[in-house]
């Protein structure tokens, strides 16, 4: 199977970000220092590149960078698909998901990568992947004993413990016009009922929920996820109608008692 980036490349010139914090201090990289970073590490390979504007997909934390680079820079971004993105974000979690974050960042540092690799991947999120593709699974493992653990924490810390819950942009994603596509594993708890907000807010949103799926829907259902070409084709064509955003009922204080995944 081809990965997102592959797929999308047959018509679109595609940039890949990667997070430079991931790869620590020992790299000679900047650590990323506040939340904004994300967003503004977008616009600083935008405007490098010369890229008037731009289709972004975003997984996770790079869901969250994307969706916050297009409320900052409208007229910079023609398209948005957010994969597993708001972890952290529903109110009545919100402390908790810090200080499991920090907690999480602390036990890195402690026992290193290699050590809490395998109990991150063997989170109830992360886990449908070794089922439907075993051998993803194990090289998904191997990459995530390879982390700097420093460079993990910090990402911890210094990024997902700053960043703002997307509860505080309600307002901005009401009045946010630019054609954006939800994507979220029915099995991710958390980030569920952040896209039902999200979609219930956004005016010009698409939901897609993945069946059986976790965190990691690109990997999980990669021929599907692979899909998203065609919501770019749509937007690039004029043809993709705009549809209710009042489809789904939204409890803003509801909680799910299911355990969230801390690394995202």
């Amino acid at each position: 199977m081809r990965c997102t980036s592959v797929v999308i490349a047959d018509r679109h010139p595609v940039v890949l970000q990667g997070l430079t914090s991931v790869l620590g201090a020992e790299s000679g990289f900047k650590v990323v220092a506040s939340c904004s970073d994300g967003t503004n590490c977008i616009q600083a390979i935008r405007s490098g590149l010369s890229i008037p504007r731009a289709h972004l997909v975003g997984s996770s934390m790079g869901g969250y960078a994307a969706l916050q680079f297009a409320l900052r820079h409208p007229e910079k971004a023609s398209a948005v698909v957010a994969a597993g993105t708001g972890l952290g974000s529903l109110p009545l979690e919100y402390q908790a998901w810090l200080k499991r974050t920090a907690a999480l960042a602390r036990a890195i540092t402690a026992r290193g990568m290699k050590a809490m690799a395998s109990k991150m991947a063997h989170h109830q999120t992360r886990i449908g992947l070794k089922h439907k593709d075993p051998k993803g699974w194990q090289e998904y493992l191997s990459r995530l004993e390879q982390h700097s653990p420093i460079g993990m924490a910090n990402t911890l810390v210094r990024f997902q413990a700053l960043r703002p819950s997307l509860f505080e942009f309600s307002d901005e994603f009401s009045r946010m016009a630019i054609p954006v596509l939800l994507s979220v594993g029915d099995q991710d708890a958390s980030c569920l009922e952040a896209a039902l907000m999200l979609k219930s807010l956004l005016p010009n949103a698409g939901l897609w929920v993945a069946a059986n799926t976790g965190h990691s829907v690109n990997l999980e259902e990669p021929s599907h996820f692979n899909a998203l070409e065609d919501f770019f084709s749509a937007v690039e064509r004029g043809s993709r109608r705009r549809v209710s955003r009042r489809l789904y009922y939204f409890r803003e204080n509801s909680i799910t008692d299911a355990p969230a995944c801390n690394f995202i």
